[in-house]
C-alpha cells in the first residue's frame, strides 16, 4: 500500500495488531515482509518477520522479531535483537539487548551494553562504560577506555587492555 500524503511504502502480510493502525504507517518509511511495523519517521524494514522500528532514520534488513527504538540504527540478518539507543550496527547477531549510543555488534550472541563507543565480537558479554572494545566470550566490563581479547575476564578498572587467552 501506498500513502502519498506521507511518502510511504508497506507491502507484505500483516497478522498482528501492530501492522494495521495508523501509527505504524510513519511518514518517509517502507515496511517489506510479515508482520512489520515501522513507526520512526524515515525509517525502513527490508524483509523479514515480526520486525518492529520506532527509531527515526533506521533500518533492519532481514532477520525475525528485531526491535529498533534507537534512532540512526541498523539491524542486518539479526533475530531477537533489541536496539534501544541511536547510532547502532548490529550484524549477523541474535538476542543481544543494546542500550549504548555508537555500538557495532559483529556476529554477536546474548551481550547486554550500556554506555556509548563499543564494538563487540564475540557471545555472552555483559559491557558498561565507553570506548570499549571486546573480542572474546563471556567478558564483564564496566570501566572505559578497555580493551579485552578472549574470555571470561572481568574488568573493572579504566584503561585497562586484557589479554586472556586461556579456555
Amino acid at each position: 500500500a501506498w500513502d502519498h500524503q506521507n511518502g510511504s511504502f508497506k507491502a507484505g502480510y500483516v497478522s498482528r495488531d501492530v501492522s494495521v493502525k495508523f501509527d505504524s504507517f510513519s511518514h518517509s518509511t517502507i515496511s517489506i515482509g510479515k508482520d512489520i511495523a515501522t513507526t520512526g519517521r524515515n525509517s525502513g524494514v527490508f524483509g523479514g518477520d515480526t520486525n518492529t522500528i520506532d527509531g527515526n532514520y533506521s533500518v533492519i534488513i532481514g532477520g525475525k522479531d528485531n526491535s529498533v527504538t534507537g534512532d540512526y540504527s541498523v539491524v542486518v540478518g539479526g533475530d531477537r535483537e533489541r536496539v534501544h539507543k541511536g547510532y547502532v550496527a548490529n550484524i549477523g547477531s541474535q538476542e543481544n539487548i543494546v542500550s549504548s549510543n555508537y555500538a557495532v555488534l559483529l556476529s554477536s550472541e546474548k551481550n547486554k551494553l550500556s554506555g556509548k563507543y563499543q564494538t563487540i565480537i564475540g557471545d555472552n558479554n555483559v559491557i558498561s562504560g565507553s570506548d570499549i572494545f571486546v573480542y572474546g566470550d563471556n567478558n564483564q566490563v564496566n570501566a572505559d577506555n578497555v580493551m579485552v581479547m578472549g574470555k571470561a575476564s572481568n574488568v573493572d578498572f579504566n584503561n585497562s587492555w586484557i589479554v586472556n587467552m586461556s579456555s
